[in-house]
């Protein structure tokens, strides 16, 4: 026998003899039972650990065949991974209220345990913990338990969680955090389908995939929401608990001759459910709905992926045209209906199939004929707001741009070289550290490997089809139809105005400002810096934004003096937006300046268009000057 530091190593057969004959002998000095200590000891019977240990270690006693009692003290708080793994003949085991987690597959293929008593003290119960433990056929989980892992009571024919009993094999992640979420929930018909489909011959590959189905369009849902399903006679809204809708749903699927399983998995596989949601379930269990979506199955993940999004938005900081502000729409979609006065009006209405299909698709409009229509609608189609009359507003604005010859600003493309993958990004930055360190210099330098701080600066052509969508991209009014619609316009057609872009490690556009450049005075305004929703909150992250983008400032008035060397910019000033995307909290620590004029975008809007003149008419803060300025200040 071996003991290093109080942990008992390995024992022998010897050793077992000792610890039959001699138990105190064999326990002196030992504090903790080591990993793998008791391994194939297949002629060990029974064993009485003392109060003196505190932990069994991964892999204890695995594969110890003949062990059919053992007793472990309250002074043992620890359990490890694969502790009694193969332990065929032992029948029953008390877990010490000391341990709060049952690990990892700790009584893997304890196929005769008949009996587990869990204290309350146990908040996690690991993955496989209790699989194919086939003779438990009762199991009770305290209701301290927060967090039980995959498969961890696989063929344990019942276990019993507060007010549910359930078949072990339906208990994963999901169902668990259903469970402790919707405490009237109902698991009867969710057992029944699951029986079918085992019986039909589910592959064991796909029952993870399957009870997630399940629990996403409602097998588990309490009985007291309901859909609505048709009219009855009397004219009353027929309504019908979910759980009832989707027991009918999954049978279907099942008894199908041309919707089996496995085809339904097929289809499914890029479906990332990870819970069940409710709207989701009741758009898929709509008669009207599921009819149209057996035809366009591939759409389903997009779907999925769609109600996921809108149950986690926050409507609370969501205050712009593209998404909803007030929890009645948060499930419908922005639409443009024409007025009788002609004027585009936005509505919100529940979602179908087909439009989705149209959000989803690459390309949904009519009357491309050229390459750059295509180019139009590849880029603007990607966002569901646009129909067939903002792609004809798009071609038009176009069309006024190549025909009034309008140039941008600059002759020389501004572009930040682009980091085209993070193997690159690395060795950057280790030949960036190299060159420092030969120059002598002393640093502390940490690599960063977030690639979600990362990002650079364009100064965007007038002809780039992105111009159409850039409040799509930002989370911001500029849209074909928005309050924004005259920046849009004035981005593209005006001589002096010039969008600068900021683009995150993917190269998606992320923020953007309007510059305008007044030629005459030598002064430049950017209207603002609206970022992309997803940053809010992300402080680090805005104020990276906020450096490049006035790196990228700086970039442009350095390109612009070299070739407006007689009347270059002085100063350039910025405007901060009211709206909760803007970066207004960085603009605003320069020093306030007083208005200077820039263009009024409701002169550049159309009809149908909303209404707004411009950030920069509020208030002006200096983001750069010439040092000369500087210097007289």
């Amino acid at each position: 026998m071996k003991v290093e530091n109080g942990v008992l190593i390995k024992v022998t057969k010897k050793d077992l003899k000792i610890l039959a004959e001699r138990p105190n002998e064999f326990w002196l000095g030992v504090e903790q039972i080591g990993d793998f200590a008791f391994d194939n000891c297949d002629d060990l019977t029974n064993i009485r650990i003392p109060d003196s240990i505190t932990k069994i270690g991964d892999f204890a006693f695995q594969w110890c065949s003949s062990l059919t009692n053992i007793t472990i003290p309250a002074s043992v708080t620890q359990i490890g991974n694969y502790a009694f793994y193969n332990c065929f003949s032992l029948t029953n085991i008390t877990i010490p209220n000391g341990v709060t987690k049952i690990k990892d597959f700790a009584f893997w293929r304890c196929s005769s345990l008949t009996s587990i008593t869990m204290p309350d003290s146990i908040t996690q119960i690991g993955k496989g913990a209790f699989s194919d433990c086939s003779s438990l056929t009762n199991i009770t989980i305290p209701d301290s338990v927060t967090q039980i892992g995959n498969w961890a009571f696989s063929l344990v024919k019942n276990v019993k969680y507060k007010n549910f009993n359930i078949s072990g094999d339906l208990l994963t992640p999901e169902v668990f955090k259903y469970i402790k979420n919707n405490p009237n929930a109902d698991f009867k018909q969710m057992n029944r389908i699951y029986q079918l489909a085992k019986s039909k011959g589910l592959s064991e590959d796909n029952l993870q995939e399957f009870i997630n189905l399940c629990v996403n369009i409602g097998m588990i849902e309490d009985k007291t929401k309901q859909v609505e399903i048709g009219k009855l006679k009397n004219g009353q809204p027929n309504l019908v608990p979910v759980s009832t809708m989707a027991h009918t749903f999954m049978q279907g699927i099942l008894n199908h001759d041309d919707l089996n399983l496995s085809w339904l998995h097929m289809n499914l596989q890029a479906l990332k459910m990870d819970g069940y949601n409710q709207e989701f379930a009741k758009f898929v269990m709509n008669k009207t709905n599921w009819s149209d979506i057996k035809e366009n199955l591939e759409l389903l993940p997009r779907i999925y992926d769609w109600f996921k999004f809108r149950t986690e938005l926050d409507l609370q900081q969501s205050n712009n045209s593209l998404l909803p502000t007030m929890e009645e729409n948060r499930f419908k979609v922005l639409v443009y209906e024409t007025s009788e006065n002609g004027v585009d009006r936005m509505h919100w209405r529940v979602p179908t199939v087909e439009y989705l299909k149209k959000e989803f698709a690459q390309t949904r409009f009519s009357g491309i004929v050229t390459q750059r229509d295509k180019e139009l609608a590849e880029s603007i189609s990607k966002y569901n707001i646009y129909e067939q009359k903002h792609f004809d507003k798009a071609k038009e604005i176009d069309r006024e741009r190549e025909e009034s010859g309008v140039k941008d600003i600059l002759s020389k493309p501004i572009k930040q070289d682009r980091i085209k993958s993070l193997d690159e990004y690395r060795e950057r930055t280790r030949l960036l550290k190299e060159q420092i360190l030969k120059d002598g210099s002393e640093i502390l330098y940490d690599q960063i490997e977030d690639t979600s701080s990362v990002f650079t600066y364009e100064v965007l052509s007038k002809s780039d089809p992105a111009n159409f969508s850039m409040g799509c991209m930002t989370s911001c009014c500029a849209t074909l139809y928005g309050a924004g619609a005259g920046a849009m316009r004035a981005m593209i057609i005006h001589p002096d105005i010039q969008p600068l872009v900021i683009r995150d490690f993917d190269n998606n556009i992320i923020s953007f400002g309007i510059i305008y450049v007044n030629r005459k005075e030598g002064y430049a305004v950017v209207n603002d810096f609206e970022v992309n929703k997803k940053y809010i909150g992300e402080d680090d992250k805005r104020k990276a934004i906020y450096d490049k983008a006035m790196e990228g400032v700086r970039a442009f008035v350095e390109e612009y003096n070299k070739e407006n060397s007689q009347k270059p910019i002085k100063v350039v000033t910025c405007g901060i937006s009211p709206n909760w995307t803007a970066i207004n909290d960085f603009i605003q620590k320069n020093p306030k300046s007083e208005i200077l004029k820039a263009p009024n975008f409701n002169d550049f809007k159309y009809a149908g268009s909303g209404s707004w003149p411009g950030d920069w008419h509020r208030n002006q803060y200096v983001i750069w000057q010439m040092e000369e300025m500087e210097n007289e200040r």
